[in-house]
C-alpha cells in the first residue's frame, strides 16, 4: 500500500511540475522464469485451416470456392498433424522373432515395417546390446549362463545361444 500511495504522490508531483525531487521510476524486474509463450496461430503447422468451400457448401450456397482464392497457403492435410507412434506390438513381435532360431527373413521384415517402427526396433536392440555388455549386468549374465532350459534343449550359456544373440545383434 505504501508503494502505491508513493507512486500516486510522485505522479501528481510530476504532473504539476513542481520542483520537488522526484526519484526515477522503479525499474520493473523481468521474471526469472517467464511463462512459455503460445505459438502463433498464423504460423503454418500449428493450426488446421478450415476449407472455405466446405463452409460455403454447408451454408446452403452451391458455389464451390477454391481455398487458394482466399489463402496464400495451400490447404493442409489433417493426417500430417497426427503424432506418429510406433506400433509396439509389431516392434516387440519382431524383436522376439529375432531370437527365435526357426524364424528367417529378419531383414525383409524390417524393410516391410514403418520407418518409426524400424527406428524403435533399432533403438531397443542397441540398448539391449549396450546393457548386455555393461559390467552392471555381470551377475545377470552369470545367472543366465548357468540356466539350462529344458523346454527346447537350448542352454543359455552354450555356444548355440551366444551364436543366436550375436546374430540378432549383428542385424543392427
Amino acid at each position: 500500500q505504501i508503494r502505491s500511495h508513493a507512486q500516486k504522490y510522485f505522479l501528481k508531483v510530476q504532473k504539476n511540475g513542481t520542483s520537488e525531487h522526484v526519484p526515477p521510476p522503479r525499474p520493473k524486474r523481468k521474471a526469472a522464469h517467464p511463462y512459455p509463450q503460445k505459438a502463433s496461430k498464423n504460423e503454418p503447422g500449428y493450426a488446421l485451416k478450415t476449407d472455405p468451400s466446405a463452409m460455403l457448401r454447408n451454408s446452403g450456397m452451391n458455389v464451390a470456392v477454391s481455398p487458394w482464392t482466399h489463402n496464400s497457403i495451400p490447404p493442409v492435410v489433417a493426417s500430417s498433424f497426427m503424432k506418429v507412434m510406433p506400433d509396439f506390438a509389431q516392434v516387440y513381435s519382431f524383436l522376439g522373432s529375432v531370437f527365435d532360431p526357426s524364424t528367417k527373413g529378419h531383414l525383409q521384415k524390417l524393410k516391410e515395417m514403418n520407418p518409426i517402427d524400424v527406428e524403435t526396433a533399432l533403438l531397443l536392440m542397441r540398448n539391449l546390446s549396450i546393457n548386455l555388455t555393461s559390467p552392471d549386468f555381470e551377475d545377470q549374465r552369470k545367472l543366465l549362463s548357468s540356466y539350462n532350459s529344458t523346454s527346447d534343449g537350448l542352454e543359455l550359456g552354450s555356444s548355440r545361444s551366444s551364436l543366436l544373440t550375436d546374430n540378432a545383434l549383428s542385424l543392427f
